[in-house]
């Protein structure tokens, strides 16, 4: 992953991907639905805050959670996002993220944000609606298998179409989707967190309409057992420990619950072992618990949906400390060394996915204030021999990450043929760092190209 994360940097023109913006049929009463936490591999966590569209990746190596970087800003556009709940790290490195609003998932090069950067868009997918690849509102994060388990799949929950949806690391559905609304055994009722156990062999999904945990088979979706009924009363949260217990938050009673799947070898159910937890506003209690994450060390990390407080905790529930009070973004002042510059009137690179190949022509050097036009290549492939690709949409548009905004115009592109694409009305309006963003959706998919460029 670190080698990876080092071309990430140190290459200017990087693709990314991306797919459609946010449907007129957004859910309003998704809007905030608190805090979502996750641990990743690398003493890497994520936590998700919907009410300023901001997603913040922290390092849990020490005592305390520490902020590496802040990064998002409210909207539609590709890259852009309308009250995250959940997000999730891969074990190569890229950040997923649940855009509720939107109706989709973003994922995003981590490399930039472990270097104190905003995370740079690799591509979306999802879109408003009930069919194949199609989400509503998904609100209640994501799971994704760990290395070992070799399935390169993310699972996200569907939260209004009450199902949990497979896809693979690029955005593919895999046509496996998992429940669907009803309370018969393998169905789901309003699901409000997903996790595996630290084998990948498990999906555990918890479910506030159903007052349970369901079990799935993450490989066929296959209904397993579930369990709960008789202990919770609204679950909301759900993680895993090191050896296999399941940990629920469970907002009507104020409680962590703790679960043991039996037997250990090949479990057909979980029996609550246990229960801890305290109402309240001070250090070591909440109102309202709602997202759960856990880390290597088996510490707890558990976000209050009323009072937006988070907390770390011990395995039984010792009060550890508090974070999460910092969500400015992280932009550093200046241009990085090697992002853009003047330079060449052609710039090309592959998309950190490796599905296309993008070769830009522009005026030397970019004018400042000046509205200009440019040209751009779309090949499929990244190793010669390549070929071009006729058949995707390309939509362009640009940014100043410092200044957190974009241009002032809309350009208007047109198709030359044979992956050739005209770009009129680019408008780079004031000196300093700009990101002109190349969107490039074909078979529903968008990967976005990004050209840095320095105005002095």
């Amino acid at each position: 992953m670190a080698e990876r994360m080092r071309r990430g940097v140190a290459v200017p023109l990087v693709l990314l991907a991306s797919i459609v913006a946010r449907s007129a049929t957004a859910a309003p009463h998704a809007r905030n639905h608190g805090r979502r936490l996750s641990v990743g591999p690398g003493d890497l966590m994520v936590l998700t805050d919907p009410d300023l569209d901001r997603v913040v990746v922290y390092d849990i190596a020490g005592d305390l959670p520490r902020k590496r970087v802040a990064f998002g800003e409210p909207g539609q556009k590709p890259g852009q996002l309308a009250s995250p709940h959940g997000a999730a790290i891969s074990a190569r490195g890229d950040l997923f993220v649940a855009d509720t609003l939107n109706h989709r998932v973003q994922a995003f090069d981590l490399s930039a944000t472990l270097e104190g950067w905003p995370g740079r868009l690799l591509r979306t997918w999802g879109g408003f609606g009930s069919g194949p690849g199609q989400l509503d509102a998904p609100q209640a994060g994501m799971a994704l298998p760990p290395a070992e388990a070799q399935q390169k799949r993310v699972f996200v929950v569907d939260t209004g179409n009450h199902r949990v949806q497979v896809f693979d690391l690029d955005g593919a559905p895999t046509g496996l989707v998992i429940g669907g609304r009803g309370d018969a055994p393998g169905r789901l009722d309003t699901p409000t967190g997903v996790a595996l156990d630290p084998a990948g062999r498990h999906l555990y999904v918890s479910e506030s309409g159903n007052h349970r945990v369901s079990a799935f088979s993450p490989d066929t979706g296959a209904f397993l057992f579930a369990f709960g009924a008789d202990v919770l009363r609204a679950p909301a949260g759900i993680a895993a420990d090191s050896r296999g217990d399941v940990l629920v938050t469970d907002a009507a009673t104020r409680l962590v619950h703790r679960f043991r799947p039996e037997p250990a070898a090949e479990p057909r159910g979980a029996r609550a072992i246990g229960s801890w937890g305290r109402s309240g506003g001070g250090d070591g209690e909440w109102t309202s618990p709602q997202a759960i994450a856990i880390d290597a060390r088996d510490r707890v990390y558990v976000a209050d949906r009323a009072t937006a407080r988070c907390q770390v905790f011990t395995a039984d529930g010792s009060y550890l400390g508090r974070f999460g009070e910092d969500l400015a973004p992280g932009y550093p002042k200046d241009a990085p060394p090697g992002h853009g510059g003047p330079g060449s009137p052609t710039r090309e690179a592959c998309s950190n996915g490796g599905r296309y190949h993008v070769r830009v022509r522009a005026p030397e050097p970019f004018p400042t204030n000046e509205i200009f036009t440019l040209t751009a290549e779309v090949e499929e492939g990244c190793d010669a021999p390549r070929r071009p690709a006729p058949g995707a949409h390309l939509r362009v548009d640009g940014g100043m990450p410092a200044h957190r905004h974009g241009m002032n115009t809309e350009p208007v592109v047109t198709p030359l043929g044979g992956g050739r694409y005209e770009v009129k009305g680019l408008l780079l309006h004031m000196l300093g760092h700009w990101e002109l963003y190349f969107d490039i959706t074909d078979a529903g998919v968008t990967e976005r190209a990004q050209l840095d460029v320095v105005l002095e």
